[in-house]
Protein backbone atom coordinates (compact mmCIF):
# COMPACT_ATOMS: atom_id res chain seq x y z
CA UNK A 1 0.00 0.00 0.00
CA UNK A 2 2.78 2.39 0.96
CA UNK A 3 4.59 1.64 -2.31
CA UNK A 4 1.43 2.36 -4.27
CA UNK A 5 0.99 5.76 -2.61
CA UNK A 6 4.65 6.71 -3.14
CA UNK A 7 4.53 5.71 -6.79
CA UNK A 8 1.76 8.27 -7.50
CA UNK A 9 3.60 11.23 -5.93
CA UNK A 10 5.78 12.00 -8.98
CA UNK A 11 2.67 12.17 -11.17
CA UNK A 12 0.91 14.57 -8.78
CA UNK A 13 3.98 16.78 -8.51
CA UNK A 14 4.51 16.67 -12.28
CA UNK A 15 1.01 18.01 -12.89
CA UNK A 16 1.73 21.30 -11.11
CA UNK A 17 5.38 21.45 -12.15
CA UNK A 18 4.33 21.71 -15.79
CA UNK A 19 2.10 24.72 -15.09
CA UNK A 20 3.50 28.24 -14.98
CA UNK A 21 1.92 30.35 -12.25
CA UNK A 22 1.53 33.95 -13.47
CA UNK A 23 0.57 36.37 -10.70
CA UNK A 24 1.80 39.65 -12.14
CA UNK A 25 1.93 42.56 -9.70
CA UNK A 26 0.93 40.61 -6.61
CA UNK A 27 4.02 41.86 -4.74
CA UNK A 28 2.61 45.39 -5.13
CA UNK A 29 -1.00 44.59 -4.13
CA UNK A 30 -0.71 46.25 -0.70
CA UNK A 31 1.39 49.25 -1.82
CA UNK A 32 0.23 52.78 -1.03
CA UNK A 33 1.05 55.14 -3.89
CA UNK A 34 0.93 58.96 -3.74
CA UNK A 35 1.55 61.41 -6.56
CA UNK A 36 1.66 65.20 -6.58
CA UNK A 37 -0.53 66.82 -9.20
CA UNK A 38 1.65 68.47 -11.85
CA UNK A 39 -1.18 70.59 -13.28
CA UNK A 40 0.23 74.12 -12.98
CA UNK A 41 -2.09 75.76 -15.52
CA UNK A 42 -4.93 78.18 -14.89
CA UNK A 43 -5.40 81.08 -12.50
CA UNK A 44 -5.33 78.94 -9.34
CA UNK A 45 -3.21 75.89 -10.22
CA UNK A 46 -3.68 72.86 -7.99
CA UNK A 47 -0.42 71.25 -9.09
CA UNK A 48 3.19 71.42 -7.98
CA UNK A 49 6.39 72.18 -9.85
CA UNK A 50 9.44 69.96 -9.45
CA UNK A 51 11.15 72.64 -7.34
CA UNK A 52 8.21 72.69 -4.93
CA UNK A 53 8.43 68.96 -4.23
CA UNK A 54 12.18 68.38 -4.37
CA UNK A 55 12.45 67.61 -0.63
CA UNK A 56 9.85 65.34 0.94
CA UNK A 57 9.52 63.97 4.44
CA UNK A 58 7.57 60.73 4.81
CA UNK A 59 6.53 60.08 8.40
CA UNK A 60 5.10 56.81 9.67
CA UNK A 61 3.41 56.85 13.09
CA UNK A 62 1.66 53.93 14.80
CA UNK A 63 -2.14 54.18 14.87
CA UNK A 64 -2.19 53.01 18.50
CA UNK A 65 -0.69 55.79 20.67
CA UNK A 66 0.14 53.24 23.37
CA UNK A 67 2.26 51.22 20.94
CA UNK A 68 5.91 50.70 21.77
CA UNK A 69 6.74 51.08 18.09
CA UNK A 70 8.36 54.42 17.38
CA UNK A 71 7.54 56.99 14.74
CA UNK A 72 9.86 56.84 11.71
CA UNK A 73 10.82 59.56 9.24
CA UNK A 74 12.39 59.12 5.82
CA UNK A 75 13.73 62.07 3.83
CA UNK A 76 13.42 61.96 0.05
CA UNK A 77 15.95 64.59 -1.03
CA UNK A 78 16.49 65.81 -4.58
CA UNK A 79 13.19 64.21 -5.45
CA UNK A 80 12.72 64.31 -9.21
CA UNK A 81 9.41 64.20 -11.03
CA UNK A 82 8.58 60.55 -11.75
CA UNK A 83 7.63 59.24 -15.18
CA UNK A 84 4.06 59.85 -16.24
CA UNK A 85 1.67 57.83 -14.09
CA UNK A 86 4.30 56.74 -11.58
CA UNK A 87 3.97 57.73 -7.90
CA UNK A 88 6.13 60.32 -6.14
CA UNK A 89 5.92 58.31 -2.93
CA UNK A 90 5.50 54.53 -2.86
CA UNK A 91 4.97 52.96 0.55
CA UNK A 92 5.54 49.21 0.63
CA UNK A 93 5.77 46.68 3.42
CA UNK A 94 9.55 47.12 3.40
CA UNK A 95 10.18 50.49 1.68
CA UNK A 96 10.92 53.30 2.32
CA UNK A 97 10.69 52.08 5.92
CA UNK A 98 11.93 48.79 7.31
CA UNK A 99 9.41 45.96 7.63
CA UNK A 100 7.25 46.13 10.74
CA UNK A 101 5.10 43.65 12.62
CA UNK A 102 2.29 46.24 12.54
CA UNK A 103 2.00 46.00 8.74
CA UNK A 104 0.91 48.89 6.52
CA UNK A 105 -2.48 49.26 8.23
CA UNK A 106 -0.90 49.66 11.67
CA UNK A 107 0.32 53.16 10.81
CA UNK A 108 -0.83 56.55 9.61
CA UNK A 109 1.41 58.29 7.08
CA UNK A 110 2.23 61.94 6.60
CA UNK A 111 3.94 63.33 3.50
CA UNK A 112 5.39 66.77 4.13
CA UNK A 113 6.95 69.21 1.69
CA UNK A 114 9.97 71.05 3.06
CA UNK A 115 11.90 73.56 0.94
CA UNK A 116 15.30 73.01 2.60
CA UNK A 117 16.67 71.20 5.66
CA UNK A 118 15.84 73.10 8.82
CA UNK A 119 13.06 75.12 7.17
CA UNK A 120 9.43 74.80 8.18
CA UNK A 121 7.12 72.36 6.43
CA UNK A 122 5.30 74.17 3.63
CA UNK A 123 2.45 71.70 3.14
CA UNK A 124 1.58 68.23 4.38
CA UNK A 125 -0.88 65.44 3.68
CA UNK A 126 -2.00 62.64 5.98
CA UNK A 127 -3.07 59.17 4.90
CA UNK A 128 -4.83 57.39 7.74
CA UNK A 129 -7.45 54.75 8.47
CA UNK A 130 -5.57 52.39 6.19
CA UNK A 131 -7.41 49.08 5.92
CA UNK A 132 -6.18 46.17 3.81
CA UNK A 133 -7.99 42.85 3.58
CA UNK A 134 -6.41 40.28 1.28
CA UNK A 135 -6.65 36.65 0.32
CA UNK A 136 -5.04 34.00 -1.83
CA UNK A 137 -7.36 33.34 -4.76
CA UNK A 138 -7.21 30.09 -6.71
CA UNK A 139 -6.24 30.71 -10.32
CA UNK A 140 -5.97 27.02 -11.24
CA UNK A 141 -5.68 23.68 -9.47
CA UNK A 142 -1.96 24.33 -8.96
CA UNK A 143 -1.79 28.11 -8.63
CA UNK A 144 -2.99 30.71 -6.12
CA UNK A 145 -2.40 34.46 -6.33
CA UNK A 146 -2.49 37.15 -3.64
CA UNK A 147 -5.14 39.85 -4.12
CA UNK A 148 -6.87 42.61 -2.19
CA UNK A 149 -10.51 42.17 -1.30
CA UNK A 150 -10.61 45.57 0.36
CA UNK A 151 -8.00 48.33 0.41
CA UNK A 152 -9.01 51.73 1.76
CA UNK A 153 -7.52 54.85 3.30
CA UNK A 154 -8.58 58.36 4.18
CA UNK A 155 -6.68 61.41 2.90
CA UNK A 156 -6.66 64.43 5.25
CA UNK A 157 -9.84 63.39 7.05
CA UNK A 158 -11.85 63.12 3.81
CA UNK A 159 -14.02 60.18 2.75
CA UNK A 160 -12.64 56.66 2.54
CA UNK A 161 -10.89 56.07 -0.77
CA UNK A 162 -11.14 52.70 -2.49
CA UNK A 163 -7.52 51.92 -3.38
CA UNK A 164 -7.98 48.45 -4.84
CA UNK A 165 -6.48 47.99 -8.27
CA UNK A 166 -7.04 45.29 -10.85
CA UNK A 167 -4.89 42.19 -10.31
CA UNK A 168 -1.61 42.52 -12.20
CA UNK A 169 -1.79 46.31 -12.48
CA UNK A 170 0.07 49.10 -10.69
CA UNK A 171 -1.35 50.26 -7.36
CA UNK A 172 -4.09 52.90 -7.41
CA UNK A 173 -2.45 56.31 -7.00
CA UNK A 174 -3.78 58.98 -4.62
CA UNK A 175 -3.26 62.42 -6.16
CA UNK A 176 -2.10 65.20 -3.85
CA UNK A 177 -3.29 68.66 -4.88
CA UNK A 178 -2.78 72.15 -3.46
CA UNK A 179 -5.63 73.13 -1.18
Amino acid sequence: MRFLLLSFLPFLAGCCAAESCECAGQEAADDLALRFSRDTTGTAPAGFTQAETSRLLVIRAPVDPASRVRTDTVVLDAHSVPANGQPDVLIRRDRPFSRSALGLAGYRYRVAIQRKPGFRVVRSYELRDVFIESRYATVSSCCTCYENIRKEARLDGGPLLDLRSAPGSNPTVVELRKR
